[in-house]
């Protein structure tokens, strides 16, 4: 059985103690394509990925 491996965005928010919900919010990004990103379903654009990086405090290096 293969595990799948876990986002590095997920790993960032929970380790910040946020709301996946709060971190779309303040991203400009839909909560429901978030999660999507979150769970390897879609890959994020560059610009959210930056919009994502400036909301967490990390390069976008960091999230991918």
């Amino acid at each position: 059985m293969r595990r799948k491996r876990t986002s590095p965005i997920k790993v960032k928010i929970v380790s910040q103690g946020l709301y996946q919900a709060d971190v779309a919010d303040a991203a400009g990004i839909c909560e429901s394509r978030l999660s999507r990103i979150v769970n390897h379903r879609v890959e994020p654009f560059d610009d959210e990925l930056a919009r994502l990086a400036r909301v967490l405090g990390v390069s976008k290096q960091e999230l991918v």
